[in-house]
């Protein structure tokens, strides 16, 4: 009996139709090898966590359930977790489930509430602990709760905080939990004491009258026992916050690094804003100074030089049949605005360089197209077509262009050169350790292209096919590439502005192991700054398919790339993180340290070689700035073999390219064919032009000629004497205009089923 005298015996009944902690939300699932993680709504109730393949499911389609009570949690990396219920006799689980979090608050939400859910029900076989009530159903009195609120309205407030909710004082001040529930742990260690005292006086009210009531002592025993409940709700409590202290942190370190990014971004957005306006103001008056924004991404103040401009009127490129000059209205596309600043450029602008401009261009540039014929999508099964191989001669099976895209791998090379902004600011650092960043970022850039859904195989370059790109009026640079051998497939590039000299040899093995294939670069790519003599190295890392035969294609990049440079021998390691199936959250991750001679590290590169890399200086405090960031592709381009614009302009005749040589990958056939959405002709010209190789190949050996490349000399390599390496022989644009090419070799002549192709 309380002070007013209500009997005190809803203290022992137990709660049957309270249910246990609950919660539900979406959670992604291992499923299989062939399928992966796939997302799932799962419910936990009653200390039961069931899962169904949409939230509407919920009253009927139950897809598996565990029960919570015996389940073993175990934690892993990232937003990975496993629910596992152990067999008898046996160290293998009966039954588990693999499961991902969406983030990373959502993954602490759910361990917790499933660790309570176990909890609850261990201590009370599947029931809650009890909680105070009267006959007369009233609310506890405010002796007991001073302020009206429970533990539930503090996990509340706190997932309210967690949502979003936080205010500043929050972040910056001891934290959520120290300040939302701390106060809370003292008022309910007060209400503690209150339970204590009024649990004696109950017991010395029943001691007296233990002869006059019924069963007295048995109440004694009860009241005992809400007395000790009540000690180890208290400790769980406490317990709790203490978990909740430690996924604090987290949270708040997560929420402030979001913070920190969200204002490099902002303060970028505005420069590119005022860098586009520049340059539009450019476009619509050329006799108007040109701006030039030189920002130091090292922590220096930036200065921008605005070019007037009295009208926002945006040019968009010239289409066919149109006139050039005809204005177009302000809230134009974003491409459209592109297409306006590349058709007057002599200036460069690059959103890899965070705000940087770079004035390399020597005229004005070439429109160049964004759209080619879009893909048929004609599909193909693989089981099929090897079905269709048995038994014949391996050497006569030509691979369908299916599993191609429109451009040969000659062209494919020379998209390592998309972000040559990058090379453009090295070419004017000061230091060679700042240089070393730039150069690391380039590396990295050459990837970008490989990412999200671009899965087309190249066309295999002919030997002798060579490529062009003329890129000076816009980027300051101009490129060759030709295919030096077929046997192992070589293909050599050089490119040069007036600051530096880039050129590679890429060889490679291939390796397949079933379900994917292993790229393995075996050639060297060298990089020369003319003003300082820094001559740099390196061999690009792996190249890894998934899901060859079963699945979608996939691409990821792994191992570890050192660039070193041989006069100041600095060097920088680059690791490339490989996908791994429970750290999901790392996927194409790259990570990168800068050092010198000594071993010392000047700096820290870290971020996604599909999407942007941040450096850091070890030892400072703001110190962190953007190197790069990779341009996202428009939407139109998923219908267009997820190409780049960059790729689509590769394969089209401008008039810098007019006057070619014969074996330019612009003039191969069976690629235009296949760019046309053209895919029957596309293989009949293909198997076509490899037959008339083998031809020639036989025709060679007949006449014991050896094979020598036109453009590109085997010597022995300038930094490792003992190796050979093909290097640029400089002779390809002095043939071009003199327009001295060799009439004997037509690698694109070929038999068709009508006539001679000619």
């Amino acid at each position: 009996v309380d002070r007013d005298g209500h009997c005190c015996t809803g203290w022992l009944e137990r709660m049957e139709g309270d249910p246990l902690p609950a919660k539900s939300g979406w959670l992604l699932k291992w499923t299989n090898y062939m399928k992966g993680y796939r997302k799932r709504w799962f419910v936990l109730h009653n200390g039961v966590l069931s899962y169904y393949v949409a939230e509407k499911d919920t009253t009927s389609a139950c897809r598996g359930s565990i029960i919570i009570h015996d389940a073993v949690i175990t934690v892993d990396s990232g937003n990975n977790f496993a629910l596992s219920i152990p067999q008898a006799g046996s160290t293998a689980p009966s039954r588990v489930f693999h499961l991902r979090a969406l983030s990373e608050v959502d993954h602490a939400s759910w361990i917790t509430t499933i660790e309570a859910a176990k909890t609850h029900s261990k201590r009370n076989g599947g029931f809650r602990f009890p909680t105070l009530s009267t006959h007369k159903t009233q609310k506890p009195s405010s002796a007991f709760s001073p302020t009206g609120r429970n533990t539930v309205d503090i996990i509340d407030e706190l997932e309210s905080a967690s949502e979003g909710e936080m205010s500043d004082d929050h972040l910056t001040g001891e934290g959520v939990v120290e300040s939302v529930l701390g106060s809370k742990i003292a008022k309910m260690e007060t209400w503690h004491l209150q339970l204590k005292e009024r649990c004696a006086r109950l017991r010395g009210q029943l001691e007296t009258g233990r002869r006059e009531i019924p069963g007295v002592g048995q109440l004694k025993d009860e009241a005992s026992e809400v007395e000790l409940t009540a000690a180890e709700l208290l400790e769980a409590c406490r317990t709790y916050v203490d978990q909740l202290a430690k996924y604090q942190k987290d949270w708040t370190a997560m929420l402030r690094a979001n913070d920190t990014r969200t204002r490099e971004l902002q303060g970028e957005l505005e420069v590119l804003a005022r860098e586009h306006q520049s340059l539009v103001g450019n476009a619509v008056t050329p006799s108007c100074a040109r701006s030039r924004s030189r920002s130091s991404a090292m922590g220096g103040d930036t200065l921008i030089d605005e070019a007037d401009s009295d009208d926002d009127v945006f040019f968009d490129a010239v289409e066919a049949g149109e006139e050039a000059g005809a204005p177009i209205a302000a809230s134009a596309s974003p491409a459209a605005a592109t297409s306006a600043t590349t058709a007057n450029a002599g200036t460069l602008r690059s959103s890899a360089l965070g705000g940087e401009m770079v004035t390399v261009g020597a005229g004005p540039a070439v429109v160049r197209r964004t759209k080619i014929p879009l893909s048929p999508k004609l599909q193909l099964s693989l089981w099929s077509m090897i079905k269709s191989c048995v038994g014949k001669d391996l050497s006569r099976i030509a691979m369908p262009v299916n599993f191609n895209e429109p451009i040969s791998f000659a062209q494919r090379l020379c998209e390592d050169l998309e972000y040559s902004e990058l090379l453009h600011r090295a070419a004017s650092c000061t230091t060679s350790a700042e240089r070393m960043v730039w150069v690391a970022a380039f590396t990295a850039s050459g990837f970008a292209t490989q990412a999200k859904k671009r899965t087309g195989k190249p066309f295999n370059p002919l030997l002798g096919e060579t490529y062009e790109l003329d890129r000076r009026a816009e980027s300051g640079w101009r490129a060759v590439t030709e295919q030096v051998s077929h046997h192992p497939p070589i293909c050599c590039m050089h490119a040069e502005s007036d600051t530096w000299i880039y050129w590679q040899e890429c060889a490679f093995t291939m390796e397949f192991w079933g379900q994917y294939i292993d790229v393995k670069p075996t050639g060297l790519s060298h990089l020369i700054f003319k003003d300082t003599g820094d001559h740099f190295t390196w061999t690009k890392v792996s190249t890894k398919v998934h899901n060859v035969i079963v699945g979608s294609l996939w691409v990821d990049q792994h191992g570890t790339m050192v660039i070193s440079n041989h006069r100041t021998r600095d060097k920088c390691s680059m690791e490339y993180v490989p996908y791994a199936m429970f750290s999901a959250s790392n996927a194409r991750t790259v990570k990168g340290t800068v050092t010198d001679k000594e071993g010392k590290v000047h700096y820290t590169m870290s971020g996604k070689w599909d999407g942007g890399l941040m450096a850091e200086i070890p030892g400072k405090k703001v110190s962190k700035f953007s190197v790069w960031n990779a341009v996202t592709p428009p939407l139109s381009t998923e219908a267009m073999y997820h190409m780049s614009l960059m790729a689509i302009s590769l394969n089209e005749m401008t008039t810098p390219d007019e006057g070619c040589a014969p074996t330019d990958s612009r003039r191969r056939p069976d690629v235009r064919a296949m760019e046309n959405a053209k895919w029957e002709k596309a293989n009949s010209i293909k198997v076509s032009l490899e037959e008339a190789q083998r031809g020639r190949r036989r025709e060679m050996e007949r006449r014991r000629e050896p094979w020598r490349p036109r453009w590109f000399d085997l010597k022995p390599d300038p930094c490792f004497p003992n190796r050979q390496i093909h290097q640029f022989n400089n002779t390809y644009w002095e043939t071009k205009d003199r327009q001295s090419w060799d009439p004997t070799l037509d690698i694109y002549l070929y038999e068709s089923k009508d006539t001679k192709r000619k």
